[in-house]
Parts: structure tokens; C-alpha cells; sequence
């Protein structure tokens, strides 16, 4: 037996929830007071949102739903309100501020800054090489052993070496990744393909 420290009634441990840190390893609270308490917490919280109107997050004022941004991605499985922005137009810049200024942010924007710096012989060679495999995927292009005499890969494990990018799909040599590399992409291989 228990007295709550809430409503003061002595009742069972069965009428507590359990709580590893305490003495008796029951909770100070019974679980009626317990429920009680949460519940009143939650509508202490919570706003009465009337029909049209909308709560903002961030400045925590219920405004009308003109205030906040269409979309359409968000959807309320509680019903109400649904198709805006958490935010109102005026925390919405702020939180997007906010939201650019975190690590992952700043990983994405040097990302995207990286390709935007990208040569044009690079943006060639990478355009050559997504034409060559659509190429191969569509059977346009067939590829063929390796060209290197006495090698014995077959058509599973060779790349396509371009030899001119102006022009990707022709001139192009079939070679296994080791004499791809001899050929003049990254100097001999050193270590064997897996």
C-alpha cells in the first residue's frame, strides 16, 4: 500500500505505474492523477483552432488559413485543416534561414555548388558515359571482349573506353578494367578487380 502523493488516498502498488529510480520502484502518483495531470497538460497546450484557421508552430498564434502556404504534400490523418505549410508566411523565411544554416544544409549547397563548378570536359566525359549506357541498355551498343590480345575477360566485366567525347559513340574501345586503367586512366593498376 501507497499514498498518493496527489490525492493523498492510500492504495495499492498496482495502482501506480512502475518507475525504476523510486524508492519502492513505483511512481509518487497514482495512475488516476497521473492520467489527469497529462490530459490537463495536453489542453494547456493545445489550441482551439476555429474552422478556417490554422495553428503556426513557430510563433504560436492561430491565424487564418490565407496566412500560411499551399502544400499539398501535407496531410492531416486527424482531419482538419490540411495542404499548408506548419509555419505562417512571415516564420516560414525564418525557419528556411534557420534550416540552411545546419551541417546537412551546408553538405547540400556545396554539393550542388560542385556541380555547377564542373569543366565542360567533365560535363562532356559524363554525358558521354550516361549516352554509352543508355546505349548498352537499349541495345545500340554491343559490347565485345576485351581488344587487349591474350586477355581472357569476357563481355561481363569490360568497360567502354571513349576516345574522343565529341563524338561518344563512335570510336569507342572495349578493355577490362585493368587495361582501361594502362590505357590511360590512373596509370597501372595496382590493385586487382573484385
Amino acid at each position: 500500500m501507497k499514498a498518493c502523493k496527489k490525492c493523498g488516498v492510500v492504495k495499492a502498488l498496482s495502482e501506480f505505474y512502475a518507475h525504476p529510480k523510486a524508492r519502492d520502484g513505483h511512481s509518487g502518483i497514482c495512475k488516476v492523477c497521473k492520467i489527469d495531470y497529462v490530459q490537463g497538460k495536453y489542453e494547456r497546450k493545445r489550441q482551439i483552432v476555429p474552422a478556417g484557421h490554422k495553428f503556426c508552430a513557430r510563433c504560436k498564434l492561430v491565424k487564418p488559413v490565407e496566412e500560411f502556404g499551399r502544400n499539398a504534400a501535407r496531410v492531416s490523418k486527424r482531419g482538419g485543416t490540411t495542404g499548408y505549410q506548419p509555419y505562417c508566411k512571415t516564420c516560414w523565411p525564418e525557419y528556411q534561414r534557420y534550416y540552411r544554416k545546419r551541417p546537412e544544409a551546408g553538405f547540400m549547397a556545396a554539393e550542388k555548388l560542385r556541380k555547377q563548378r564542373k569543366s565542360l570536359v567533365r560535363r562532356r566525359r559524363d554525358q558521354a558515359r550516361q549516352l554509352t549506357q543508355l546505349a548498352v541498355m537499349f541495345g545500340y551498343l554491343i559490347p565485345t571482349t576485351c581488344e587487349v590480345l591474350g586477355c581472357t575477360v569476357g563481355r561481363e566485366g569490360v568497360v567502354a573506353h571513349h576516345t574522343q567525347y565529341d563524338k561518344p559513340l563512335d570510336g569507342i574501345r572495349w578493355l577490362c578494367a585493368t587495361h582501361h586503367l594502362e590505357v590511360g586512366h590512373g596509370g597501372l593498376w595496382t590493385n586487382p578487380p573484385r
